[in-house]
């Protein structure tokens, strides 16, 4: 690295970027190898700091390329320790094929990193040491995962999960919804990639599924929590030190659950839609600068998780939600006017063989890339249906996919930076994580089922250690923690 004026950097993410590492690597240089960093404290607070010219001292010394015993037991660096030898590591095809895989991996064992196998529902001696590593074949290459258990002892029953840098570490920080207990819980992330409990927020009985939006749209950032058992969204700001403030609960008869922002009256501001499953429908709350209105826009005998998006390419937002009628599920298009109101559009077939026993959900995005929205229908009856969207708000083909039963959760995210939209499930049932690798015009290679354990729930895709990859995280409701599946070095990158 050249060498530059002297600059200060204020946070580990800066020392990182200004390295070209990521934050843990950079932590263990610091603790092992004498990086110079500095430490400021600020009241209850620590911060750290780093002097580039110091940074571009350590880098002529050479003290990065002292090689440490667990970089000398990766496989296929070198010759392993004769423990991590005998475990033998499977070949992954580089094209995808049919098989789903999950491929064992020689572990290395340190005095301080102790990994090892780990297959399906194997049992962990610890969550402490648990690493194991879980191969994904994708399209053109396979993507790694290192599995991570964050233990949340704070908790009862987690349903809701977001991930936010709420202290402005440059780490993203959880908060989870305890649906039993009625409250937020927060765990702040460590440098070293652990997570502390930091502090809990009652008055949500029955706390279920969580939202980020920016209601000021000045950056005044609120977790949004659908509260069943009171019947309101609660509304906690973010105030950038760790801490959530309460500002706001809003009714919303009829037991809340998903909840949607968008601007839907086109003033500039984040409103939000909450799917309400007592009273069957959908129920708009309109922003009017820190003031709220509610609207109920949708009644039915049934509905399922919505999804937002223009549809008909006509500039406003609209819904696309889930209903049962006449015994038979199928997907209502709402037309958004862009003053708060909207049309009872299309209804398009969801061709269910049979009926879902969870709500069905749905996800908006743009599958097959011809810049007009799709839809993926999701039930619990391990069908999967792809309706590609034509830009008016008709969906007039769609394709019809099989995965593993019990799926109630869905995300899309570009997993191996391909340029495909790949598809992430969570099957509360079967207790797995389902991964379908996107394939061009808007197919998916067959699923890949990943078990993680008892009843996952809300999935977040995010970069968790800031190293440009997407990472994978979900709350697993009966076992009292988060699952954090970190991906590394893909075989094909």
């Amino acid at each position: 690295m050249a060498q530059q004026e002297n600059r200060r950097l204020n946070s580990w993410k800066e020392i990182a970027d200004y390295l070209g590492r990521d934050v843990r690597t950079v932590v263990r240089w610091e603790q092992e190898r004498g990086l110079p960093v500095r430490r400021a404290q600020a009241g209850a607070r620590q911060s750290v700091f780093a002097s580039a010219e110091e940074l571009d001292a350590w880098l002529r010394s050479g003290k990065q390329h002292d090689v440490s015993a667990d970089e000398q037991a990766v496989p296929g660096a070198g010759e392993q320790p004769a423990a991590a030898a005998e475990i033998p590591n499977a070949v992954v095809p580089r094209r995808l094929s049919g098989a789903v895989r999950v491929v064992i991996t020689a572990a290395a064992f340190t005095a301080f990193h102790v990994l090892f196998a780990y297959f399906g529902q194997m049992r962990r001696t610890t969550e402490a040491v648990a690493r194991p590593e879980v191969r994904i074949p994708m399209r053109s290459d396979v993507i790694r995962f290192e599995r991570r258990d964050v233990p949340l002892a704070a908790t009862q029953r987690v349903v809701g999960l977001v991930l936010r840098d709420l202290n402005a570490d440059g780490i993203l920080d959880l908060i989870v919804s305890d649906y039993q207990d009625g409250a937020l819980q927060t765990f702040l992330g460590e440098y070293e990639g652990t997570y502390r409990f930091h502090r809990s927020y009652g008055g949500c009985p029955g706390a279920s599924l969580l939202d980020v939006v920016d209601l000021s749209g000045q950056g005044a950032v609120h977790i949004a929590v659908s509260s069943i058992g009171g019947d309101f969204v609660a509304l906690f700001r973010d105030n950038r030190d760790g801490s959530l403030t309460r500002s706001k609960a809003i009714p919303v008869p009829g037991e809340p659950r998903k909840i949607l922002h968008g601007d839907f009256d086109r003033d500039g501001l984040q409103d939000l839609a909450v799917a309400t499953i007592q009273l069957p429908g959908i129920v708009l709350i309109l922003n009017r600068g820190g003031a709220f209105t509610t609207s109920r826009i949708l009644n039915a005998d049934e509905v399922g998780l919505p999804a937002a998006g223009d549809f008909n390419e006509d500039g406003f937002l609209d819904l696309a939600v889930h209903v049962l009628q006449n015994g038979r599920r199928l997907i209502r298009i709402l037309r958004g006017r862009g003053d708060g109101t909207f049309e009872q559009g299309s209804i398009t077939a969801a061709k269910e063989e049979k009926p879902s026993l969870w709500l069905p959900t749905l996800l908006a995005a743009d599958f097959d890339r011809d810049g007009h929205l799709d839809l993926a229908s999701l039930g619990d009856n391990g069908v999967l249906m792809i309706l590609h969207g034509a830009g008016n708000g008709e969906f007039p083909s769609s394709d019809r996919l099989t995965v593993p039963t019990g799926a109630i959760q869905i995300v899309s995210a570009d997993l191996n930076g391909d340029g495909y939209l790949d598809l992430v499930l969570a099957s509360s049932e079967r207790g797995s994580l389902i991964i379908l690798p996107g394939l061009p015009a808007g197919s998916f290679a067959p699923p890949v089922e990943i078990p993680i354990g008892g009843y996952p729930m809300q999935i977040r895709v995010a970069d968790l250690n800031a190293d440009g990859r997407a990472d994978i995280a979900v709350p697993l409701t009966w076992e009292h923690k988060v699952v954090l599946l970190v991906q590394e070095p893909g075989l094909g990158h």
